[in-house]
């Protein structure tokens, strides 16, 4: 078409799609399914129901363990997941059990039960009396998180970028090896940890974990400086499946939170997974730390 003011020169946009719905048998549904539930000694069970499927399929519903998939009963008359644990011995390991439900529709809910830890030594030598102790020690159970040389997890330091993206690979299982012919392209490729360097190329290849453009017009990772708690945030988010509820953010400084955080941020208030500061706010500038890190990928789990 003949521009007035352009003519028929070529030209580029951009179409940003806010927001999509997916139908089923031509009806529009947006609310998640509902899941409850609970634990009696070593049993758990939950019911899911949803609002316009009625009692879902068995490939719709999975069961975890501190993030790893366990065999369920699942009853398709009622809705009902049972998940029996082993019976409770002289310990228990902090555990976390998860049900989480797809309805025909894509939309996506889950539940979780915590069982406190017992009679346990903890894994890192600093972290007696520490708030995020349980979460730690979850992270070497799972094989997330490995003791420093002196023994010790430093669970008040900020986190580096090299560091979460070990974690976060490792938490989300991602296997390094299946991304070993990818190209990372940082600039400063060189800084970076030879340990990190798989989980790296899984997160970039994912789209997980971009870096930032320099004055210079090149991309760099900078691995060994902190991330603020809005870019932990986007790239946690970035690794979960879309699908999940969004909250509105309750937060009183969340108008400083940057765009690009807020939709993941919404998602993983929703799920129960982020929360702010004693006073409320989120401070999303803030570097993010090692214990703050542990907390949120247990209640991912």
């Amino acid at each position: 078409m003949d521009d007035p003011i352009f003519g028929e020169t070529p030209r580029k946009g951009v179409i940003y799609l806010d927001q999509m719905v997916a139908t089923y048998n031509d009806t529009v549904d947006i609310l998640p399914p509902t899941v409850t539930i609970s634990r009696s000694d070593n049993v758990i069970k939950a019911t899911v129901k949803d609002s316009l499927d009625g009692v879902l399929p068995r490939n719709a519903i999975s069961a975890k363990v501190n993030g790893l998939t366990v065999a369920s009963a699942y009853s398709t008359d009622t809705g009902v997941v049972t998940i029996t644990l082993p019976k409770a011995g002289t310990s228990q390991e902090p555990t976390r059990v998860t049900v989480t439900a797809h309805d025909a529709s894509g939309n996506i809910a889950r539940a979780s039960v915590d069982i406190e830890p017992y009679n346990v030594t903890n894994k890192f030598n600093d972290i007696e009396g520490c708030w995020a102790a349980d979460y730690i020690n979850f992270l070497y159970n799972r094989n997330i998180a490995e003791p420093y040389a002196d023994g010790a997890y430093h669970p008040y330091d900020i986190i580096t970028r090299a560091e979460f993206a070990v974690m976060l690979a490792r938490a989300i299982g991602l296997d390094g090896r299946t991304y070993a012919d990818v190209q990372l392209p940082y600039a400063d490729l060189d800084e970076i940890p030879a340990s990190a360097i798989p989980a790296l190329k899984a997160l970039y290849a994912e789209n997980i974990m971009r870096g930032a453009t320099g004055e210079d017009g090149q991309l760099y990772l900078m691995p060994n400086s902190g991330l603020t708690r809005a870019h932990a945030s986007a790239m946690i988010g970035r690794s979960q499946k879309l699908g999940y509820g969004s909250a509105d953010l309750p937060f009183p400084d969340a108008n400083t939170i940057p765009a690009y955080a807020v939709p993941h941020i919404r998602t993983m208030v929703f799920r129960g997974i982020l929360q702010g500061y004693a006073d409320g706010t989120f401070r999303s500038g803030s570097n993010i730390s090692r214990g703050q890190m542990a907390k949120i990928l247990y209640l991912l789990a």
